[in-house]
């Protein structure tokens, strides 16, 4: 139940972090954009590579989540478009001849948007779902934990009990041996009794 409660908070770190990356990207695609300097370039490339990388993540996450999987591949599908028309409009820059406009043209066309749109909703869903998971996951061990104490409780329970049933066990047998050496000293008494008469009477 524990490497459930983690395998969650690592399905709902990873999207996260490929949500922020995509926006990385789309931040340094707007920033050449308005500025025309390759300087923002960098960050943009950086993001579009660590973006691949946090997909793989994802993938390798929701392989063994039928629940996920589905969703998975629509947000890659996503993140593919979106790539493309980030590109799209870092190519058209590069013509000298009126680039900058051609660029925003594309962006205008509101198909990136709607690209990003879809995949906010779509890593919402997911996320939410997993928090589902989540809940159920963390209510399963916080049960089982409070069965171990339970349980714990009850096993130093039951050795407390033996210790005092031995103990019990111990006293009653000394007594019993105690009672037994008593009625031994009296028989013994009384024969010696018995022995010191004849004697006197002979």
């Amino acid at each position: 139940t524990t490497r459930g409660v983690t395998q969650s908070h690592a399905v709902q770190a990873a999207l996260e972090q490929l949500l922020s990356t995509v926006k990385d990207a789309e931040t340094g695609q707007r920033g050449f954009i308005l500025t025309g300097e390759k300087a923002y370039l960098e960050p943009y490339e950086e993001a579009v590579a660590e973006v691949h990388r946090r997909l793989d993540r994802v993938w390798t996450l929701a392989a063994g989540l039928p629940n996920h999987q589905a969703r998975a591949a629509t947000v890659a599908r996503l993140i593919d478009l979106k790539l493309k028309e980030l590109d799209a409009t870092i190519q058209a820059m590069h013509d000298p001849a009126g680039g900058q406009r051609a660029a925003i043209q594309i962006i205008r066309r509101g198909h990136g948007k709607q690209y990003m749109d879809d995949l906010r909703a779509e890593i919402d869903a997911m996320q939410a779902e997993e928090g589902r998971v989540l809940a159920n996951r963390e209510r399963a061990e916080a049960e089982s934990l409070r069965w171990a104490r339970i349980m714990n409780l009850l096993g130093g329970g039951a050795g407390v009990a033996l210790v005092v049933v031995g103990f019990l066990l111990v006293h009653r047998d000394l007594r019993h041996r105690e009672a037994a050496a008593s009625r031994l000293r009296r028989a013994n008494d009384e024969l010696e009794s018995r022995v010191v008469e004849r004697t006197a009477a002979l």
